[in-house]
């Protein structure tokens, strides 16, 4: 019971923030602001909860002496030199800016990378085994991501900008 009502509450949410950056009433706008803010601060505090569990679970495999310590070491510390930095320059600062440019723009490079070459073998595999409805949607939705997350030197493709035209 919980699940299908969650949903809908979601969805309602999501709908009315979309309705809110394309028809232009008032209220539409200023819910939108709203859910927007209150996003904003949901996925901030997630975003704390995620990087403590990360820090508590790496703390705990040192601790326990178990296989890849060594990399829960270079974790932790990986995490606190971070955010020393960020906390001191500021999200703008030169050091900033170089770890964010030198090491996180790489790692999420690679990470689409693998994505692309993964999502490319599951549509052969779905290829090989029968073509359905659903088969044809997941190739369709493969195609799209892969085409429309590269640029294209420049052309400027109609509704992939974000809603200030950018």
């Amino acid at each position: 019971m919980k699940t299908p009502l969650s949903a809908a509450i979601a969805i309602g949410f999501g709908l009315v923030v979309l309705l809110g950056y394309f028809i232009d009433l008032p209220i539409l706008d200023t819910l939108r602001q709203v859910f927007v803010q209150w996003a904003v601060i949901l996925v901030s505090v997630a975003m704390l909860v995620g990087v403590a569990n990360l820090a508590l679970a790496h703390w705990r495999k040192i601790g326990q002496e178990q296989a890849g310590g060594a990399y829960s070491i270079l974790v932790l510390v990986s995490l606190v030199v971070t955010l020393l930095v960020v906390g001191y320059f500021g999200p703008t600062g030169d050091w900033s800016l170089w770890i964010f440019n030198n090491i996180q723009v790489p790692v999420e490079s690679s990470l689409m990378a693998i994505l692309a070459v993964v999502l490319v073998y599951a549509s052969a595999r779905v290829l090989r085994q029968r073509i359905n409805l659903l088969s044809v949607v997941f190739i369709g939705t493969v195609l799209a991501m892969l085409l429309l997350a590269v640029p294209w030197m420049g052309i400027e493709i109609p509704g992939l900008h974000g809603p200030d035209g950018s």
